[in-house]
């Protein structure tokens, strides 16, 4: 008994920081002040493909994505029972694809997918849920490291004992992710080996292709309809979906051919946006073989927001202005900037390849400030900006070098709306900026642009924060 508690209580301290821990713990955070009204679950191909921000703003509605790298279905059953211990949104949506079903049991403890569905179970105390799911997952010594992190993860101790285990997940990736409730999205696109894999994609999608896969079988039927018998438990509407990957669209597209017709026959909604692939998506959409980038995520997004709202009536009249949900970069592009505080917005020429239209920032957390630049015109090509490190350098106080601040930031478009976008984000701890300038280095020459100088900058902070 002493035992239970002891990992009861302390368990928690032992769980590493990765994105699903970064999730729940916002999810847990914000269900207590406001009520969700659309959930994602499901894998990694989920938290890249459906922005949160879109949902919010397309359709009022408070929406969270509660999806776990490499999550099989099982483990998605798990997640979603919790969710709704704590949450009663009025749908959720459930990703589903070929690869989420199982996992071979002759693979190792420690490098299989099973290792990888560790971090989930650990934001979640141990209960006879929990030990249940557990159990017809794991069997002998994979049980006993799967039902709590203070053992598995025994390199945390020293964390502990410091008093070192504050949540601080992507907080150092500042121009990399655009991340809010749960979406992951990036700026990378396809390598040149993915981008030969992408060369054969068959667009005919009204000809689906025929492999050698295997059909839908009883045991995947059981798991859907395992998840269809939670959500309908606590009276929650649910729809399953399969968001395109082009591994699969080269692959299996057979397989979500016939899981059409599985869902059809169990009676429940399901999208299969395989069959949409050519209307929405292109090779540039994606980070690689597997995941949305965020140009894919807003476009898949877009898309299925049009969907939700022709085919379920979701109006909230609980919708939040909570800051949480809509100070991120996505809202402030749909709002068109109306909500970012401008320092310029005229044309500013660094140099032949680089001219800015607007620029302007927004508090996204505290003290950490996002710069949003809007480049003038399409005529400028993406891969000649490649060659370039963006920079802001600020001076607090008196203009010395001691007070100097340089942040660097890479020039990767955004493209929402037929606008182009860079942005930075950049930790200040003030208020008031004696001198702020913006400008571009040559990675070969290490020669500088013109610099775009600000004298005398008060940032606005937000007030709601």
């Amino acid at each position: 008994m002493v035992t239970l508690l002891f990992i009861k209580l302390g368990e928690k301290y032992f769980i590493k920081e990765n994105r699903f821990n970064y999730a729940n713990y916002k999810f847990n955070e914000l269900n207590k002040v406001l009520e969700f009204d659309l959930i994602f679950f499901g894998s990694s191909k989920s938290y890249c493909a459906y922005n949160p921000a879109i949902f919010q703003n397309n359709l009022n509605v408070n929406t969270f994505n509660l999806a776990g790298q490499d999550q099989t279905l099982d483990v998605t059953s798990f997640v979603i029972e919790e969710a709704l211990k704590k949450s009663k949104p009025k749908l959720i949506i459930v990703d589903v694809a070929e690869s989420m079903f199982f996992i071979k049991e002759s693979d190792s403890i420690f490098t299989n997918r099973k290792s990888l569905q560790f971090p989930t179970y650990d934001n979640y105390g141990l209960s006879f849920n929990k030990i249940t799911h557990l159990k017809s997952i794991y069997k002998g010594e994979r049980f006993f490291y799967a039902t709590s992190p203070i053992i598995r993860n025994h390199g945390k101790w020293m964390d502990v004992f410091n008093c070192n285990y504050k949540k601080s997940y992507l907080e150092d990736k500042n121009n990399i992710f655009l991340s809010n409730n749960g979406y992951i999205g990036t700026l990378q696109y396809l390598s040149n080996s993915d981008l030969k894999e992408a060369e054969d994609l068959d667009q005919a999608t009204n000809k689906l292709l025929k492999t050698e896969n295997p059909k839908v079988g009883e045991k995947e039927i059981e798991i859907l309809k395992n998840i269809k018998n939670i959500a309908d438990k606590h009276d929650v509407d649910i729809l399953f979906i399969s968001t395109p990957t082009i591994r699969d669209y080269n692959t299996n597209l057979s397989f979500y051919e016939d899981l059409e017709q599985v869902f059809q026959d169990i009676n429940t909604n399901y999208l299969n946006l395989y069959k949409e692939f050519d209307n929405i998506l292109e090779p540039k959409d994606f980070k690689d073989i597997v995941h949305l980038n965020y140009t894919g995520g807003s476009k898949t997004s877009q898309h299925l927001a049009e969907y939700l709202k022709s085919n379920y009536d979701l109006t909230s009249t609980m919708a939040s202005s909570n800051s949480s949900l809509n100070n991120n970069i996505t809202y402030h592009l749909l709002s068109n900037l109306e909500h970012v505080n401008k320092i310029i917005d005229s044309s500013f020429e660094f140099n032949k390849e680089i001219k800015l239209n607007e620029l302007g920032y927004f508090e996204e957390g505290d003290n950490r400030f996002v710069f949003l630049m809007k480049l003038e015109g399409n005529l400028f090509k993406e891969n000649e900006l490649d060659k370039y490190t963006g920079f802001v350098r600020y001076y607090k106080g008196e203009i010395t070098e001691d007070n100097k601040n340089v942040n660097g930031f890479p020039l990767k478009v955004i493209d929402i709306n037929k606008d182009k976008f860079i942005f930075a984000r950049v930790l200040i701890d003030t208020s008031v900026i004696s001198k702020f300038d913006v400008f571009f280095l040559d990675k070969e020459t290490k020669k500088a642009s013109k610099f775009l100088t600000i004298k005398d900058l008060k940032f606005i902070k937000n007030a709601n924060l």
